[in-house]
């Protein structure tokens, strides 16, 4: 069951990650898919750099602290995400830690572990029209996912509940709040499983500062991951 768990988790954070900007857009209505539409709400783009904290919380709703990130994002949307993994959240002291970055350039998004010298291609990059609905409070309450506001880190979000249609996953569903000033950047994940059981990744912290415009230039003098495997292969 464990295992399970820990492997719907991770399709789960992959989906938040790269699927569900496209999955909103399609919900925000054909006036978006099918043609361009101007905004009259945005929030302006700015550089922001987010703290969070990740855990699971059993049954009987006990919280084990699992790992922490950071996120980095330029005002033209650029993002750097550092994720740092506990390998045995129950004796952190005694484990070694796992550090994973993931970034969104303009060439698509990219993962990096901590080794090999390389950079996995993971989906590709955003459009402006997607980024701008991110940024409106119509577009995020208007989604056919919206169920409520709350706050997080300060700031107002948008709640969006997603609910796994697979009969083998009764009762698990998934939620993701965006603030209108962070854009398509979640600031709380929540996934709930049947047993009542969760897994969550919600920022502490919101500081809307400069970031480095050189954020991703390491990553992107890497070669893919996919390259290198070709070259071995030769």
């Amino acid at each position: 069951m464990r295992n399970i768990r820990r492997g719907l988790s991770l399709v789960i954070f992959l989906i938040g990650l790269i699927s569900f900007p496209h999955i909103h857009k399609r919900a925000i209505g054909s006036q978006v898919q099918d043609k361009p539409y101007t905004f009259t709400d945005l929030e302006p783009a700015q550089s922001f750099v987010a703290k969070y904290v990740d855990s699971r919380v059993d049954a009987s709703g006990k919280v084990t602290v699992t790992g922490s990130s950071t996120r980095y994002v330029k005002a033209n949307g650029e993002w750097r995400e550092v994720i740092v993994r506990l390998s045995n959240p129950d004796a952190p002291s005694q484990q070694p830690k796992r550090v994973t970055i993931y970034a969104g350039t303009q060439d698509g998004v990219y993962e990096k572990k901590g080794d090999p010298a390389s950079r996995r291609y993971v989906s590709e990059w955003g459009d402006q029209q997607m980024l701008n609905s991110f940024r409106s409070p119509y577009s995020l309450r208007n989604n056919r996912e919206f169920v409520r506001t709350d706050q997080v880190a300060g700031l107002v979000v948008y709640v969006h509940r997603s609910e796994i249609k697979d009969p083998a996953y009764s009762g698990y569903w998934i939620e993701s709040s965006y603030s209108p000033k962070t854009g398509l950047n979640r600031l709380r994940t929540i996934t709930h499983f049947g047993d009542g059981s969760e897994v969550r990744d919600e920022a502490v912290s919101v500081e809307f500062t400069e970031v480095p415009e050189t954020l991703n230039d390491d990553l992107k003098s890497l070669p893919t991951a996919q390259k290198v495997e070709k070259q071995k292969q030769n």
